[in-house]
């Protein structure tokens, strides 16, 4: 421990750099805790040409496509995230040093640069005052906290919010899903459905550094041009700061008030285990390490073992189309592997809120589609081959109104999840999946089989540490962001929502962590700092 820092921020995920930039951004001396672990260096090297090019020339693909490792290909089968592959560092070293009990769920925790955010696939939301009144965040506040956030990461898409840059090109099944949509608008209309193209923060013209999108199909496995944004481009221009310190491979394990300042502990970790202890202090601390790791670092810091605390993790299922109006056509070369449609219907009195993101499936490995189609495996590796110009992938996820899960800290150190209701069991999801696949074929698609994905999976989770307004969940937070069992500790992430909604939210987690920074940056910089002892 060497000095007084004004705040400390644990974690550099999508909450973590976007609460510290207010902070750097106003002088006061920052220390964020990070696992850290980096990125190979094969996703900042430039691919060379566009996906079919280099599916067909380079020697190399394999190392892009799947990963150094192969045994990982197989075990990866049931991801619905980009985790595998290259992209397989975001969840290194979390079973040794991040110890998780469950049954039949899947839980995605992270000690990444960047955190998950490092995976994202960029979709956005901009939720209107309901929703967001919904999730226990100030509308007015949040509006100015979007434009600015768009600002600094480059969102593209419709222009219906300030600083939103053109859309980018869509190719040849959003063109035509679009056109239909508009054509069969009455249709929809009486579905209460809603056929849109998706904002995305992926730029269209260049952004400092950063290069507009080549349409190259490469977006998941090339960070190269830095069109797709990744919460490490935001580390690196914080890093630039001298009042910002970064320290890598730390596990953070629980906060500390005493003294007139809040005290992180925690180990240095390498190769996967626990090495050196470290204690740091600052004027306040700020927990941004998801939902999850929110919720372990607060349970251990109130030494809570065996006490549940509510945990919203969002349902979701796969489901592949067969676009007919395409078949024959194998669509332009250059295009995007990010979200070309959105589908969404509002929650009604027996069925949940519900969104598909619709995705062309030529850059994606043809194995994670198998279980998708009612064949043998053989027969549909062929099929498949023939099909892939007009296949997409519906990335179907469903509203979490309330907690559907709870996490709890073992007197071991060990988290458990559990989600008691899977998603194919409750009658609302099923409901609002008939009538999406409805939908979906209103505007010319054919659903194929769906593929119930496991509890937890989407990867998305929250309500850990709610906010409310009247403090009764046992552990919550104010609209600032502050625990109320602590005076100096604050949570900027996820784990601060009370129900997600269907919609992709990431745009909203980094909106609200800088509206929480900013907050922050003002209250510390109005009292005077604490001496160390």
């Amino acid at each position: 421990m060497s000095h007084m820092y004004d705040a400390i921020v644990i974690g550099s995920g999508a909450a973590g750099v976007h609460v510290a930039l207010p902070l750097v951004e106003a002088g006061l001396r920052v220390l964020m805790l990070d696992g850290g672990v980096p990125a190979p260096p094969i996703l900042r090297k430039p691919p060379g040409g566009g996906f079919a090019e280099f599916r067909k020339r380079s020697y190399e693909q394999i190392r892009w496509f799947v990963g150094e490792d192969l045994s990982l290909l197989c075990s990866n089968m049931e991801l619905s995230g980009m985790v595998g592959g290259n992209r397989g560092f975001v969840s290194r070293h979390t079973k040794e040093l991040l110890p998780l009990s469950v049954e039949r769920e899947d839980i995605l925790q992270t000690l990444a640069e960047g955190g998950l955010a490092s995976a994202w696939g960029g979709a956005c939301t901009y939720f209107d005052d309901a929703t967001l009144r919904m999730l226990g965040l100030p509308p007015q506040e949040m509006r100015r906290a979007y434009e600015e956030v768009t600002r600094v990461v480059g969102v593209s898409g419709p222009q219906t919010f300030p600083s939103v840059q053109p859309p980018p090109r869509p190719n040849h099944h959003a063109r035509a899903l679009l056109a239909a949509a508009a054509h069969r608008a009455k249709r929809l209309a009486l579905l209460h459905a809603t056929i849109r193209q998706p904002h995305t923060a992926a730029l269209t013209e260049t952004l400092g550094a950063r290069c507009a999108c080549t349409y190259n199909d490469l977006e998941y496995y090339s960070d190269a041009d830095q069109s797709l944004y990744r919460a490490y481009f935001t580390l690196e221009m914080l890093r630039q700061h001298a009042c910002f310190t970064y320290r890598p491979s730390v596990r953070v394990e629980r906060i500390e008030e005493r003294d007139g300042a809040a005290h992180a502990h925690g180990h240095l970790f390498s190769d996967g285990r626990a090495t050196t202890a470290i204690h740091e202090q600052g004027r306040t601390a700020i927990i941004a390490a998801g939902a999850v790791g929110t919720g372990r670092i607060l349970l251990t810091s109130l030494r809570l073992h065996e006490t549940p605390i509510p945990l919203v993790s969002m349902p979701h299922v796969f489901t592949a189309c067969l676009h007919p109006r395409t078949l024959g056509h194998a669509g332009d070369d250059r295009r995007s592997s990010l979200c070309q449609v959105l589908a969404t219907i509002p929650r009604g009195t027996d069925h949940s809120g519900i969104c598909a993101q619709l995705y062309s499936y030529r850059s994606f490995l043809l194995c994670r589609l198998l279980p998708l189609l009612p064949f043998p495996i053989p027969e549909s590796l062929q099929i498949l081959r023939l099909l892939t110009p007009s296949l997409l992938v519906a990335g179907i996820r469903f509203e979490s109104a309330s907690a559907n899960g709870t996490l709890a800290l073992g007197k071991d150190g060990a988290l458990s999840v559990h989600i008691p209701e899977s998603t194919k069991s409750n009658a609302r999801c099923r409901k609002a999946l008939r009538n999406m696949k409805r939908v979906l074929r209103v505007i010319g698609l054919m659903p194929f089989r769906t593929k119930y994905m496991p509890e937890g999976s989407a990867y998305h989770y929250s309500g850990t540490v709610p906010i409310t307004t009247d403090g009764a969940a046992f552990l919550s937070a104010d609209d600032n962001g502050r625990v109320r069992q602590f005076h100096r500790t604050y949570v900027a992430d996820a784990s601060l929502f009370p129900m997600l909604p269907a919609e992709p939210h990431t745009l909203t987690i980094m909106a609200n962590a800088r509206r929480i920074g900013q907050k922050l940056s003002v209250r510390l910089r109005n009292t005077s700092c604490t001496p160390p002892p």
